[in-house]
């Protein structure tokens, strides 16, 4: 049964960019949806093999590289105008990761199996319909896991977590806007470049600087190609629109005349530009072509340090051969070496993959240097350093004051950052803890662990301090020395709001808003209030959109305020659109009386 989420529930109210459904208790038939999701399940285990023998067969049929380069460029290309940039793609449902996952089928495969003739539109088109339908058949056998608990209050709560993960991981690809994601890595990394050189022949920041600009470079190529068929196509007779085509658009051979004297005198338009259209994939397959040399000399970068990048990030075709079809949605060894190398030939159909996948490749090519343990110390003190930064630019007037280190009781703490501003106080703590992979398949210890490090710990340490302040504040003497000794500028009598944030360098956002299930699930200790949390790339977007401290305070207040009160889901960009729209004041959701999902805001 395919729910979506645009059709859900009746309209509950509409303002400029966001709308608002309801879907009452009374509307869902449970017993019909849990019966329709479990023969669902059942007929995709069924249907599952089919669909990857089919996608098999067109690849056996038709030349791969020609088959991945349409169906990247389509799950690539997205429509702007006034409005902005459109959420689905060319063609709907077709995603980034049904790309990923087509790719990993291909290298299982030895070069010698490829197929060498053109696909047809009509191939093209079934290759999309498999892959989603692929991709959707393991989503749903994953639901009879999740029946088998369905009477266990704690166990369907563990494993909702799990599937939250799992979802992450299989879809989910980036982590902060474009370009955080680059500024990010390459600083964060930029200390260890004479270890990797030394290793790997290649620094840290120009590995970065090589896929920052094979990401430009593609994109740059796909751009000017749509941009000239699109002049091309807009002639408004037959003779207009050939003579263009032949004349304008590379690698056409043969004489106009002749062309449109084959024509059928029933041809319309449409179908002549849908002709053409079809004609001109032929030779996409080029866009994705590397040549070192020449990225080379547009980044500015030596070819032979290029050429090592390329050896690190490319994969032969048949080195998959072993990796069962089943493991590639979630462990996908083209996520981080999305290259295939076909002899002297060098693609790159998935450019995009390897800026999301960075922080993972890095690391492990940093444990091959013997450079994990610089790195992990590198991730805390850069985290700290760059929470404390974005707070001061958020709040240029705030006395920021990082690795705040204070006593209570006779213990000593440290706080990552504290930031005062007029009569709010605002306590961050920073955790750079790595998400392994186990964790993001849905491996349950190791997702627990996650939580404590990242969710629960870090809650704890602001609450203690904010507990702190509040006895400050009514006058309690041990608690006033603590306040004093931090250094605030502010009396603690003085202090009307005290915010907490918690920040990490991975992207957690699938489990941060997920406290109802984390306290069933007893992750999260039934009496904690979680701080709003979020990675550093979302934190620096919030700092940069909300440009004025009023808001970016209000902001941070009603995130936490939010997900304390009512089982909302959505990662931080949708908290932040709801803002931008809302100022999160929805009344239903804010009393508790609501369940909600922010979606595509």
């Amino acid at each position: 049964m395919n729910i979506k989420i645009d059709e859900l529930g009746e309209i509950h109210f509409r303002r400029p960019g966001m709308t608002g459904r309801e879907v009452k208790a009374g509307d869902i038939d449970r017993e019909a949806l849990r019966t329709a999701s479990i023969a669902e399940a059942h007929a995709a285990i069924e249907a599952f093999p089919r669909h990857l023998e089919r996608i098999l067969e067109i690849l056996r049929a038709c030349f791969p590289p020609h088959v991945l380069a349409t169906i990247s460029s389509w799950s690539m290309t997205h429509k702007a105008g006034p409005d902005g940039v459109a959420v689905d793609g060319v063609i709907a449902g077709l995603e980034q990761h049904h790309v990923e996952l087509l790719q990993a089928i291909l290298l299982r495969m030895d070069r010698w199996e490829w197929g060498v003739e053109r696909a047809s539109y009509q191939q093209i088109g079934e290759m999309m319909g498999e892959l989603k339908a692929l991709a959707s058949a393991f989503q749903r056998r994953r639901a009879l896991e999740v029946d088998k608990v369905s009477s266990d209050p704690e166990r369907l709560a563990v494993a909702l977590i799990q599937e939250r993960l799992r979802d992450q991981t299989q879809m989910i690809r980036n982590w902060g806007s474009y370009d955080e994601m680059v500024r990010i890595v390459r600083d964060l990394h930029a200390p260890l470049d004479d270890g990797f050189r030394s290793h790997h022949g290649f620094g840290a920041t120009e590995l970065v600087d090589v896929a920052s600009g094979l990401v430009n470079m593609i994109q740059q190529r796909l751009s000017d190609r749509l941009t000239l068929l699109d002049g091309i196509m807009r002639g408004r007779t037959r003779k207009a629109i050939v003579h263009a085509y032949f004349e304008r658009y590379d690698g056409v051979d043969g004489v106009p005349e002749e062309f449109l004297a084959s024509l059928s005198p029933k041809t319309t338009l449409r179908q002549l530009r849908m002709m053409l259209h079809e004609h001109a994939s032929t030779g996409l397959m080029l866009e994705f072509v590397v040549d070192p040399g020449d990225l080379a000399a547009r980044i500015g970068i030596s070819t032979q340090v290029v050429e090592s990048v390329f050896a690190a990030i490319g994969l032969v075709p048949g080195v998959l051969r072993s990796k069962e079809p089943e493991h590639l949605f979630l462990d996908n060894p083209v996520w981080k070496r999305p290259a295939i190398r076909d002899g002297a030939e060098f693609l790159l159909f998935l450019p995009q993959t390897i800026v999301g996948f960075l922080p993972g490749l890095l690391r492990e090519l940093a444990a091959e240097a013997g450079l994990g343990r610089r790195l992990e110390r590198r991730r805390a003190r850069y985290l700290e350093e760059e929470t404390a930064r974005l707070i001061s630019v958020a709040l240029p007037t705030a006395r920021v004051l990082p690795s705040v280190k204070w006593s209570w009781k006779g213990v000593r703490y440290e706080t990552d950052v504290i930031a005062a501003v007029d009569k709010v106080v605002v306590i961050a703590e920073a955790k750079s803890a790595v998400l392994t992979d186990a964790a993001l398949r849905g491996a349950v210890n190791s997702a627990r662990k996650h939580v404590k490090d990242l969710l629960v710990e870090p809650a704890i340490q602001s609450a203690r301090l904010q507990d702190i302040l509040r006895a400050a504040g009514e006058g309690e003497v041990e608690a006033m020395a603590v306040v004093a000794s931090l250094g605030l500028g502010i009396d603690a009598a003085d202090i009307e709001q005290t915010i907490r944030l918690s920040v990490t360098l991975d992207d957690f956002a699938t489990l941060a808003s997920a406290q109802v299930e984390l306290k069933r699930a007893g992750w999260l200790p039934d009496t904690l209030v979680q701080p709003a949390t979020m990675t550093l790339a979302d934190l620096g977007t919030c700092s940069d959109i909300l440009d004025r401290p009023l808001f970016f305070l209000h902001y941070l207040i009603g995130r936490a305020r939010i997900q304390r009160v009512a089982p909302v889901f959505g990662d931080e960009l949708d908290y932040l659109g709801t803002y931008l729209n809302s100022g999160l004041d929805l009344v239903e959701v804010a009393a508790g009386t609501h369940k909600g999902m922010f979606n595509r805001m």
